[in-house]
């Protein structure tokens, strides 16, 4: 599952290395006697903020070089 999302090359020793800075840092905990990780209050706010700051937000373009086609023009 994960090889297809993030590349071929991501061994279980990466994975493994990834979810123990991920818990260290307390965006992830490990429920007693479970293979599973569940998000913290603080990883759920950090992985909403980088969702929305990477989706869903204008790129800031730079300034039309005619202004007849600005889209707030309107000739005098």
């Amino acid at each position: 599952m994960t090889a297809g999302l993030l590349g071929d090359d991501y061994r279980p020793g990466q994975m493994t290395y990834d979810l123990r800075r991920l818990r260290l840092n307390g965006l992830i905990r490990r429920p007693p006697r479970s293979n599973r990780y569940i998000l913290t209050e603080d990883g759920i706010r950090i992985a909403i903020f980088y969702t929305k700051s990477t989706t869903g937000c204008p790129s800031h373009s730079p300034p039309p070089t005619n202004p007849k086609h600005h889209p707030n023009y309107e000739p005098r």
